[in-house]
Formats: structure tokens, C-alpha cells, sequence
């Protein structure tokens, strides 16, 4: 071996000459073991002279390694290895020797590889985008890839010391242990950070990402069933599962939180149409978006529009001008948009969260939770009737609501509960009561005009509309 050759190459030289020394003690065993049968002592002892002439270059080779490399530890495997299955060889002067000169350099690669697992760490989850991988995102996925890497590491190496084997089996628990624990807590304080942005409207979705975060913590967990530290002749299971459980169960109520904040959020604006509430009677009288679009559409459709903008058409009858306000088309009440927002985040759940036994038990208190809130709304209001506008969103979630999260494999008994069958009997009340004062007093006349041409008419009808509401909201407050 020259001097000018680089410490890799001296590694690969000595890994080759290695092999041969290896082959070489095989062939004389194997030609000469029956002959040193009656003197296996002789055999060990040339053995052990032959390792300590090698041993020279081994430690010539060994001296020229840069402090942080580690292209000598398949050199030491192979060694072990063969040391190993040699009972004459086994534990003997060279076997020790070489663990002696080897257990530095483990020890450092092990405190080198925490570090740097670490640090990998604290710049992924800066830097994360939440998409979903495997069991996690990305930072996680290449975090627990190197830990099994090392871990992987450790048990190849195959230590011969009984003491160093079980210090570096605790050691590499203990490792794992703490870099689970602190993904874990870096997923969580992102998700703590996502959900503060949360707001309570029907147009919130809940993110793919906050999704994501929960597989990270489910993966967290499933690695964290494997740690376990040996304790004498006693095995305890890490408190790291009762932490992970923890913020599982946190983060589970905190969906829980944000997502019946929407329902309330919803029923907070039913409760403005109210009777008795000035602003309710003004609502009221008022169009909604969407009965001004249905009544154009139908007018167009009816009448037609020509090129040059006249108009012709049938006269509207009075049965069209009078239908109910519960038979009205209602895709635009805000009923609708809560069932779009409930729709969009079991979507969410359901297709990225990989863990379905939590996803059902998710849904399983979320339907309760709502059941629960619309009740008590109900109850506070068996005193008065609702108004056909808040009849027509409520009817429309909870019917969705059921149809919905049994699709979603709720059982039957925990859907239809006697909360359920409550507010189905008050909506059942509250129908009648609608189609009642429908028939009584009829429906309030359109301001929309019969006929397109007529815009004079449109907008007399809309300030007169205005004038009425504002002096009925007036006479509250004489």
C-alpha cells in the first residue's frame, strides 16, 4: 500500500485482503482441523498471530480515516462476523482489540446521526407543505427513514460485548423515542397555528393539510408501540404513547370545536329571523338572492325575450303569483351552504386520514354534537313558532345531516336517538304550522312585476316594499 493512496481506498485495499486472510483461515481448518483436533490450542494460537501481523495494517489503515468517516465499519462487520463463528476466535485477543478500537468510532456516529436527525427536523417541518405521502408528509417520511437506517445499522453490527450490545439497544430507543416525540410536537404546534386561522362560515373546508398532520401523529404512534426500554428483568411500555394519545385526543376535540362552531355560526343567523326580533320581520319581507333569480328565470322562461328587447308572453296567474314560501326553490338558504360545508370536510377526512376506526369516531361525536345544538336551539324557542324561512333551512340540515353520516356508516341506533326524534317531531309541528298560515293568509305579493317590459312598475314595487318594512320596524319601538 503506497502513501499516496487516499483512506478510502485503504479501506477497500483492506476490506480485499481481509476476504483473503478469511479464505485462507477456512482452507487450513478445513485441510488441517483434524490433524490440531488433539491440539485446538496450537490451532487458536497461530490463529491469533496471524490476526495480530494483520492487525498491523489494520491500524495503519485506520490512522489515515478522517475523524467523521465511516467507510470502516463494513470492514468491521465482516471481521465480526467471521470472529464470531470461530469458537477458538471468539472473545480472544483480536476480538477485543477490535472492539476496542471500533466502540469510539460507533458511539460518535450514533451522537453524530442524533444530531443531524434533529436538525432535519427543525428545518423540514419549517419548511413543510403538508402534502400527503406515505403515512405522513415528506419531513416525517425521510426522518423515520433514517432512524430505521440506523437503527438498521445498530443491529448489523452485531456487537459481541454483551454490556455495549444492551447500551446501544437502550441508547437506540431512547433515540427513537425522543425523535418521535419531537415530530409529534412539531406537527401539533403546526396544527394548533392552522386551526387558530380556522372561521366560523359555511365556507370553510377544512385543509388537506391539517389532514395530513393527523397521519403524522398516527404514524408517530405506530413506531412508538415498538419503543420499549428494558428495565432488569422487567419491560415497561414509554409514556410516549400516552402523550401521542393525548394530542390525538386534542386534536380530535378541536376539529370537534371548529367544526359545530359553523353549525353555530349558522343558527346564530337563523335566530335573527325570529318573531318578535324587529330585524327578523325586516328579513322577513325582505327577497332572498335566490327567490329574485328563480322568479326572473321563471319569467323568462315564461314570457321569452325578443331581439329588439319587447316582450311577449301570458299573463302570470294568480296560483303562480301565490305559491308558499315552503314550496319555493330554495338551493341558496344558508341551510344548503352548511350541508356544503359538513359535505367538503367529511370529504376531506374521509380520503386523506388514514386511520378510519379515528374518522368514525370523529364523525360519531360530530353528529351527536349537531343533534345536540339544533335541540337546544329548538328548546329555547317552544314558546314561539319559527318562521317558514328558518322551517326551510333546518328541515333541509337535518334531513342531510341523517342522510349523510349514515352514508358514513353511523348505526342506526346512535342516529335515530331520542334528540333526533325530538327535533323530528317539532319540524314535523312546525310543518304543519307553515302550511297552515300559508293557506290562512297566502303568500306576500312578488316585487317582481308581471312582465319584464314594465320597469316602472318593478321599482315602485321595491320602494314601497322598503317604505312598508321600515315603518313596521318603526312601530316596534312605540
Amino acid at each position: 500500500m503506497g502513501v499516496d493512496v487516499s483512506p478510502q481506498q485503504r479501506i477497500e485495499d483492506m476490506m480485499r485482503v481481509t476476504e483473503y486472510c478469511i479464505d485462507l483461515l477456512k482452507e487450513n481448518e478445513e485441510h488441517h482441523g483434524e490433524a490440531f483436533a488433539w491440539f485446538s490450542d496450537l490451532l487458536a494460537d497461530h490463529s491469533e498471530i496471524f490476526w495480530s501481523l494483520y492487525s498491523v495494517d489494520l491500524d495503519s489503515a485506520m490512522e489515515v480515516q478522517p475523524p467523521d468517516s465511516w467507510d470502516a465499519f463494513p470492514l468491521f462487520q465482516t471481521l465480526n462476523d467471521f470472529l464470531l463463528s470461530e469458537k477458538s476466535l471468539n472473545g480472544g485477543i483480536f476480538h477485543k482489540k477490535l472492539t476496542t478500537q471500533f466502540q469510539p468510532l460507533v458511539v460518535r456516529y450514533t451522537d453524530l446521526m442524533e444530531h443531524s436527525i434533529s436538525q432535519s427536523i427543525d428545518k423540514g417541518f419549517s419548511k413543510e407543505k403538508w402534502e400527503p405521502r406515505k403515512e405522513g408528509c415528506a419531513t416525517s417520511e425521510d426522518i423515520y427513514w433514517k432512524l430505521d437506517a440506523l437503527h438498521t445499522f445498530v443491529i448489523d453490527l452485531n456487537w459481541p460485548e454483551e454490556e455495549f450490545r444492551k447500551y446501544l439497544n437502550v441508547r437506540m430507543k431512547s433515540l427513537t423515542s425522543d425523535m418521535i416525540l419531537k415530530v409529534a410536537s412539531s406537527t401539533y404546534q403546526q396544527f394548533d397555528s392552522w386551526m387558530q386561522r380556522a372561521r366560523k362560515s359555511t365556507d370553510y373546508i377544512l385543509p388537506s393539510e391539517v389532514c395530513v398532520m393527523i397521519n403524522v401523529l398516527f404514524s408517530s404512534k405506530t413506531r412508538a408501540t415498538r419503543v420499549t426500554m428494558d428495565a432488569g428483568e422487567f419491560k415497561y411500555q414509554s409514556k410516549l404513547d400516552e402523550t401521542l394519545d393525548t394530542m390525538l385526543s386534542d386534536m380530535e376535540t378541536c376539529i370537534q370545536d371548529r367544526l359545530i362552531g359553523v353549525l353555530e355560526f349558522v343558527l346564530g343567523k337563523l335566530s335573527r329571523y325570529d318573531e318578535g326580533n324587529p330585524i327578523g320581520a325586516l328579513l322577513s319581507m325582505a327577497p332572498k338572492p335566490t327567490s329574485i333569480f328563480n322568479k326572473v328565470k321563471t319569467m323568462v322562461g315564461e314570457q321569452g325575450i325578443n331581439i329588439s328587447g319587447s316582450t311577449a308572453g301570458t299573463p302570470t296567474t294568480p296560483q303562480n303569483s301565490k305559491t308558499p314560501v315552503s314550496q319555493q326553490q330554495s338551493t341558496g338558504h344558508m341551510g344548503n351552504s352548511y350541508v356544503t360545508f359538513m359535505r367538503g370536510c367529511t370529504e376531506q377526512l374521509r380520503q386523506i386520514v388514514t386511520d378510519e376506526v379515528w374518522v368514525n369516531t370523529l364523525f360519531e361525536n360530530w353528529y351527536a354534537n349537531q343533534v345536540k345544538m339544533i335541540n337546544e336551539w329548538l328548546t329555547e324557542r317552544l314558546q314561539q313558532s319559527l318562521s317558514p324561512y328558518q322551517f326551510t333551512c333546518l328541515s333541509f340540515i337535518v334531513k342531510k345531516v341523517y342522510s349523510d353520516f349514515e352514508l358514513q356508516g353511523i348505526d342506526e341506533e346512535k342516529l335515530n336517538g331520542k334528540l333526533y326524534q325530538s327535533i323530528n317531531r317539532r319540524l314535523q309541528l312546525e310543518e304543519a304550522n307553515v302550511a297552515l298560515h300559508d293557506h290562512s293568509n297566502g303568500h306576500a305579493p312578488s316585487v317582481f312585476p308581471t312582465s319584464l317590459g314594465n320597469a316602472s312598475a318593478a321599482v315602485s314595487n321595491v320602494s314601497s316594499m322598503v317604505e312598508g318594512a321600515g315603518a313596521k320596524v318603526f312601530s316596534f319601538f312605540k
